[in-house]
Formats: C-alpha cells, sequence, structure tokens
C-alpha cells in the first residue's frame, strides 16, 4: 500500500507538472499587438540616426532601404561616421545631394567615453524633429512603410517604442531562436510598464526626453549595449511596442565571434542596469519549471524500472510526450507569428541548452578583462 501510494503520488505530480510547466515560458506569454484605434492617424516628421563604425559595407547595402521609405510627412536620415572613414565618406559623396540624406562626424579629439554612445549623442542634438529613430548600418527595413508603422506609435502619451528585429535568414536556428525569445520577455515587461532593456538595434524616442535627461551620461565610459541603457535609463510608463511586420527589421547575422562578444558584454552591461533582478526573477523561475518538469519524469520513470511498476512508466512516457507536444505546439505559433522558419522540435533541445550556455557565458565573463568593457583605463 505505501509503494501503490508513493506511485500515485509521483505519477500525479508527473502528470500535473507536465500539464502546467509548459506555458510558462516566454513564448506563450508573447505581447500583443496595438489595435488600429490606439495608433496615430496624423504621423509626425522623423528623424533616423544611423550610426557607422567599421560598418561601411552594411551602410553601403543597406541606406537605400531608409532612404525609399513612403513616409508623407517627411524625414531625415542623419548618417554619424568616424572622422577619416575613407569607406564611408565615399558612400556619403555618392548619395550628396539626397534630401532625405544628412551626416556629421565624431571628433578626432573625443577621447574616454564610447564612441558609438557619443555619435548617438551627437545625432541627436543635431536631429532637427522631435521624434528619432535610433538604428544601425546592419539592420535593414523590411518594407517601404517601416517608417509609417513605427511612427504610428507616437502618440502624445508615448515617449519611447520598441521596434522587432530579427536575424535574416542566413543565420543559426539557435541564433534566431535565443534572439526571439530573450526579445519576448523584454517585450512583456515593456508592455506592462516595466521595460528592462532590449536585444533589438530599433528604438525611438523623443528628442527632447533623451536631451532633458542627459543622454548617456553616467554611462558613457561602457563601450556596449547603447540600447540597452536607453531603454533602461529612460522607457517608463510612456513607452510602447510595435511588433507589425511592416516595422520589423532585419539584422545581417552576426559572426561567432560577435554572438560571443555579444553575450560576454550583456554580463558586464547587467550589472550597471536598474531592476536587474526583477527581470531575471521570471526567466529564472521558467528555467526552473522546465527542469523541474524533466526531473519529474525522469524520476517517475526510474521508480517504475526500480520498483517494476509498469503505471508509473507508462506515466512517464505520457508525461513526456504531453511536455514536448505542447511546448512545440506554443513554440511552433510563435516562430510562425514572428516570421521565424525554425522546426518546431528544435524549441525542445533549444531550451534546455539555454541555461548551459548562459553558464558557459558567465565563466568566460569572470575570465574576461574588465577593462575590455570600457573605454578607458582607471
Amino acid at each position: 500500500m505505501i509503494v501503490d501510494t508513493v506511485m500515485l503520488v509521483i505519477c500525479g505530480v508527473t502528470l500535473v507538472l507536465a500539464l502546467t510547466t509548459p506555458y510558462l515560458n516566454a513564448f506563450f506569454r508573447r505581447p500583443k499587438t496595438d489595435t488600429d484605434d490606439a495608433l496615430l492617424s496624423s504621423l509626425p516628421p522623423v528623424t533616423i540616426i544611423i550610426t557607422s563604425h567599421g560598418n561601411a559595407r552594411q551602410l553601403d547595402e543597406h541606406l537605400p532601404l531608409f532612404l525609399t521609405q513612403e513616409y508623407e510627412p517627411g524625414y531625415e536620415v542623419i548618417i554619424v561616421g568616424e572622422r577619416n572613414d575613407h569607406q564611408t565618406e565615399d558612400i556619403l559623396k555618392r548619395y550628396s545631394g539626397h534630401p532625405h540624406l544628412y551626416s556629421t562626424f565624431i571628433p578626432e579629439t573625443s577621447r574616454y567615453m564610447s564612441r558609438k554612445k557619443l555619435a548617438i549623442t551627437l545625432g541627436m542634438k543635431a536631429a532637427k524633429n522631435e521624434w528619432v529613430v535610433i538604428t544601425d548600418p546592419t539592420c535593414k527595413p523590411n518594407t517601404t512603410h517601416w517608417l509609417s508603422t513605427l511612427s504610428a506609435h507616437f502618440t502624445d502619451d508615448t515617449d519611447m517604442v520598441l521596434g522587432y528585429t530579427n536575424y535574416d535568414t542566413s543565420a543559426p536556428d539557435y541564433y534566431r531562436f535565443e534572439h526571439l525569445y530573450t526579445a519576448l520577455y523584454i517585450f512583456r515587461e515593456a508592455q506592462q510598464h516595466t521595460a528592462y532593456r532590449t536585444n533589438c538595434y530599433h528604438l525611438a524616442i523623443r528628442k527632447k526626453v533623451f536631451l532633458d535627461g542627459n543622454g548617456f551620461q553616467g554611462n558613457l565610459k561602457y563601450t556596449i549595449s547603447e540600447y540597452d541603457y536607453l531603454v533602461n535609463k529612460f522607457a517608463d510608463g510612456h513607452t510602447r511596442l510595435c511588433l507589425h511586420e511592416d516595422s520589423w527589421m532585419t539584422e545581417d547575422t552576426p559572426t561567432v565571434k560577435q554572438w560571443e562578444n555579444k553575450h560576454i558584454f550583456l554580463r558586464e552591461t547587467i550589472n550597471h542596469l536598474r531592476h536587474t533582478r526583477r527581470h531575471y526573477l521570471l526567466y529564472h523561475i521558467d528555467q526552473w519549471a522546465l527542469y523541474l518538469n524533466y526531473a519529474a519524469i525522469g524520476c517517475a520513470t526510474v521508480f517504475g524500472i526500480v520498483r517494476h511498476q509498469c503505471m508509473a512508466c507508462a506515466v512517464a512516457f505520457v508525461a513526456l510526450c504531453i511536455t514536448v507536444c505542447l511546448r512545440m505546439m506554443i513554440a511552433k505559433r510563435a516562430l510562425e507569428e514572428y516570421g521565424q522558419p525554425i522546426a518546431a522540435w528544435k524549441a525542445i533541445p533549444y531550451e534546455m541548452s539555454m541555461i548551459w550556455r548562459n553558464i558557459r557565458n558567465r565563466i568566460r565573463y569572470e575570465n574576461a578583462d574588465k577593462y575590455d568593457f570600457i573605454s578607458h583605463k582607471v
């Protein structure tokens, strides 16, 4: 009787976890898009800032897509580059005279600060319009309606709008999977008016908000994560999401080194952001639930084998099938919704591997030279 009672408890817990824990993930809690009645009908003029730092090839490839947006209110594109970057200068000469294009350069005398943050600041000061979109040369609009779709979210009670980017289809499946998985946690918080950071090089902010808040003051020496610091500092209850498909941008596939460095540098960045513990709490709960589910299935299987209880083994098998099917169904719906042609079955190993990849990145960060994360030695 004792064995039977223990078996029933183990089987019951295993089935309950299989039926509930698959819903504890970012794919199930993905944010909702705004309805048309919540958007602007009269759009404002906009400034687009693109900072170029060794990205001349991408700038040359993507700039025409920014300059050919269908946007009646009018817009300007400001390229901020490095002085003596001859490739960027040559590109700007070819487009000189274009009615939408303007350019400026970082002073050579600037020292001891992030060059990219300085470039964004110079672009903000040069902007003629109140609403400013900040993006990278590595990103490109997917449609000619990108700017108009994004700008429809610039309502009177909004100060910042976060947009979505995905990697192009040449990127490894795991890159695209993790990028979306992370973005959905971020977007959910932003929709609940507690935005923490962003992993998409795609946001809009009011010029007045940036300048009145002293821009990047307080983190200029950190060489990375410009978008993270902007969101963490300025996002509040007046932040919105723009997730309509026409507003998506595509980011070039990072190299393996760029991908790994991005994760290592993130470890440094989160040390300087507000609300880090709150942000990661939900992620950790989801990871614990994920592994608790599989651990229960494993325990039920071992118990059934050791005690020769076929019922326990059968329940473990059924629970595994339920877990895999639910997680695949939930992932498939989210991946399709965000235009990611990734096989749903890959969600199972990808979800399980994330925690181990994070541990590896943490170890690599601990062994890194901390001076690599700042613009000067102190």
